[in-house]
């Protein structure tokens, strides 16, 4: 909630949650709407009856109040509804624990398969060090 304040009054801007309550779950839009409402500043801008004519407004309790730049109905005309549509949902398949243990596993194999390739490797060198070296 967002409040602007003047000397005459404040104007109060708020959101209506109760528009699309479930958000993209219903129907696949977010429905937001937001609005605005003045409200007069009762010890500074009362008036019983209208002091100068052009610069004054009667509210529908019979009070005259300056206004001479029309902020209240600027403020009290503010808002609207909307709506957008919400993105696409896609349920990716390795996310699941199925997926998580396969992933495991995977990687678990790979480092197997990487280790026996380098022992073969560190084997052979080692044979050929070691057994053919002729006698002089």
């Amino acid at each position: 909630m967002e409040v602007v304040v003047a000397k005459i009054g404040t104007c109060t801007y708020t959101t209506n949650s109760s528009i699309g309550p479930l958000g993209c779950e219903d129907d696949r839009y977010l429905s937001y709407g937001w609005g605005a409402k003045w409200g007069w500043n009762e010890v500074a801008n009362a008036f019983t009856s209208n002091p100068d004519g052009s610069d004054f407004l009667e509210d529908p309790l019979g009070t005259w109040r300056y206004d001479p730049t029309l902020l209240s109905e600027d403020c009290n005309n503010k808002g609207e509804t909307s709506s957008a549509i919400c993105p696409a949902q896609i349920e990716l398949p390795f996310l699941g624990t199925w997926g998580i243990i396969v992933t495991i596993g995977l990687i678990v194999l790979v480092y197997i398969v990487l280790n026996l390739k380098k022992k073969k490797v560190v084997a052979k060198k080692k044979g050929k060090k070691t057994g053919k070296r002729k006698k002089k």
